[in-house]
């Protein structure tokens, strides 16, 4: 999973359930399917486009702008987070 959205307490080794019926709303933590490879974000919804920008403490993850007329290959809305247990 990396550290794009450890601000979120999405780290390596954890686990997502994703309710794939669901339509997001701002702020919403969502999968999405770029360049082959699933990424989880926050959803962001303004006027002019659509963001899916990290929740990182990392400053070399970037949000992803797309404009409203962009197909969005979004996967689900992440409704619950199964932490990695530690042995």
């Amino acid at each position: 999973m990396g550290d794009g959205m450890n601000r979120a307490e999405l780290d390596d080794g954890n686990l997502v359930l994703v309710d794939a019926e669901t339509s997001p709303r701002n702020g919403d933590i969502v999968v999405a399917r770029l360049n082959g490879r699933s990424t989880i974000r926050r959803f962001v919804r303004s006027d002019s486009a659509i963001t899916l920008a990290p929740d990182s403490t990392n400053p070399v993850h970037k949000p992803l702008m797309l404009a409203h007329t962009d197909e969005i290959p979004l996967r689900g809305i992440v409704e619950a987070l199964y932490l990695k247990r530690l042995r």
